[in-house]
């Protein structure tokens, strides 16, 4: 979780998303440097790059452990923020922002494809 100080509390949630988004995906984007597209954006709850994402994140995080999405767990992620990261071969990593206060947000649901 990442707390914001006093003098931040007036950061949009956006921003911070972006933010927290671009260290997550440092790493992944070294992998990706000699490509010349990758994009990075916030996409809809309910859009067909949500439903890429909730795939990727099957795949990545619930597949290996036997796990599946429950219709209850997705329907509440309307609220949140989803950022992902797209080559021009589809989305390549995904993270859910979900705030918890007027100062909290818990980064989750981070996923990235494999190389």
């Amino acid at each position: 979780m990442c707390a914001l100080g006093a003098k931040d509390k007036q950061v949009r949630p956006v921003m911070v998303a972006i933010t927290v988004l671009n260290s997550i995906f440092i790493n992944f984007a070294v992998k990706y440097l000699y490509m010349e597209n990758l994009y990075i954006g916030i996409y809809d709850f309910a859009s067909p790059e949500y439903d890429e994402a909730v795939s990727l994140r099957y795949e990545v995080l619930r597949k290996p452990l036997g796990l599946e999405f429950s219709a209850e767990q997705l329907a509440e992620e309307y609220k949140d923020v989803h950022i992902g990261a797209w080559t021009a071969g589809g989305m390549v990593g995904t993270l859910t922002m979900t705030k918890l206060d007027q100062n909290v947000v818990k980064m989750r649901q981070v996923a990235v494809s494999e190389v």
